[in-house]
């Protein structure tokens, strides 16, 4: 697959942005809900049950903001991934009113994001859709080999 097959296609952002493309918001979910899971375990979110809600809520603001989306302000995939923090960031601070539910390293993460320059959370979240590519890529060389070759 060519490297164009994993950017942001500014025709299917535009068909999603007019809100009356079913297709087009099919085919954005599909391209980027596997990315949202990735980007929500390297922020540990741990429950299997968590990360499904969650990704319901990142789509949901995605699909209620995308029409207020500007290119010209910043990277889709960092809007995107802004999002996500946010979305995870509260979803700590509403778990952390009971403390048995969140972790030390729930508190530490909000920390870090939360410090975070957006200069500094771009290249963290670009690092993680290059870590998300090498791992769809992954995925499509095992395909090509056998258990045997593989191992070889």
């Amino acid at each position: 697959m060519s490297e164009d097959n994993y950017l942001t296609r500014q025709t299917l952002l535009i068909r999603a942005q007019s809100g009356n493309d079913q297709d087009a918001w099919e085919e954005f979910i599909k391209f980027y809900k596997a990315f949202i899971y990735h980007i929500l375990k390297k922020m540990n979110v741990k429950s299997k049950d968590d990360m499904d809600d969650l990704v319901q809520d990142v789509l949901l603001k995605l699909w209620k903001g995308l029409k207020s989306y500007d290119k010209s302000k910043s990277k889709f995939r960092t809007w995107l991934s802004l999002i996500t923090k946010n979305t995870v960031i509260s979803f700590f601070r509403k778990k952390s009113v009971r403390p048995d539910l969140v972790g030390v390293e729930a508190v530490e993460l909000e920390n870090k994001f939360t410090t975070c320059s957006e200069s500094e959370l771009e290249e963290i979240f670009e690092n993680e859709w290059r870590a998300y590519l090498c791992s769809i890529a992954y995925e499509n060389i095992q395909k090509l080999f056998t258990g045997n070759s593989r191992g070889v």
